[in-house]
């Protein structure tokens, strides 16, 4: 898909299932790298009856949870907190540049009548992907090593979030998204891909400005392209925003 999705060794997913008789919160960790992965996870005393299973990652990201909350649509609450600041790792694809933070791409699994014969839990987004791309000037490469985004909304920061849709019920964030990274030079054939994860929900009417800071022929720089508009992004998609030459 068009989120840089994969597992590696040591990432720790918070799980939870109220029809446990102990350990009804736990921590799985991956075993291996990939695109799948087994877990290690304390041992899990099974209740009689169909099981659901709730599973958030990163597990740092969750600050408590609320299963029994009911009104209106919601059928649980889990807050989360969605950094502002997002570490960016650059890996090279082709002639691309791909920067993401995987600690701020928050996925969960929702899985209803469990049994203990096991369980395979799907994982599916609950953030959007906004993705920035950049090219270098025609005559010389550019180095970058950030991307700022203010946006009229919030988009990170603390949430609740709807435990079986993903969907933010209530925030109290913050509207900047700083996405930062090792100094990555960009020749004027490739371009760079930058990834910045925000709240899930849909985004109506917003606007973003993006700021890109630069060095080009030994001069630091900082270039800005604004009212850049998002309207009608749908809930959970990955939107590419094309900000073109430096």
């Amino acid at each position: 898909g068009r989120y840089p999705a994969s597992w590696k060794q040591g990432d720790q997913v918070f799980f939870y299932s109220k029809q446990l008789t102990a350990n009804n919160e736990m921590t799985f960790t991956a075993l291996s790298d990939g695109n799948s992965t087994d877990f290690a996870c304390p041992e899990i005393k099974w209740g009689t009856n169909p099981h659901t299973f709730y599973a958030y990652y990163p597990r740092q990201a969750v600050k408590s949870y609320d299963v029994d909350y009911k009104t209106g649509r919601y059928n649980g609450k889990i807050s989360l907190t969605l950094p502002s600041v997002q570490h960016g790792v650059v890996e090279k694809n082709g002639n691309n540049h791909v920067v993401y933070d995987p600690n701020s791409l928050f996925i969960r699994s929702y899985n209803a009548s469990v049994n203990s014969s096991g369980a395979t839990l799907n994982f599916f987004p609950c953030v959007n992907a906004f993705i920035f791309e950049i090219q270098s000037p025609e005559s010389v490469p550019a180095v970058i090593d950030r991307i700022t985004l203010d946006f009229n909304e919030n988009v990170a920061g603390d949430c609740d979030s709807d435990i079986q849709t993903g969907e933010v019920i209530d925030n109290t964030g913050s509207n900047t998204i700083v996405v930062e990274f090792e100094p990555t030079t960009i020749k004027t054939t490739e371009m760079l891909k930058v990834f910045a994860f925000a709240f899930k929900h849909s985004y109506m009417n917003v606007k973003v400005k993006a700021s890109v800071h630069c060095r080009i022929s030994d001069t630091e720089m900082t270039l800005y392209k604004d009212n850049i508009s998002l309207s009608n992004v749908s809930t959970g998609n990955a939107v590419t925003i094309t900000l073109g030459r430096l």
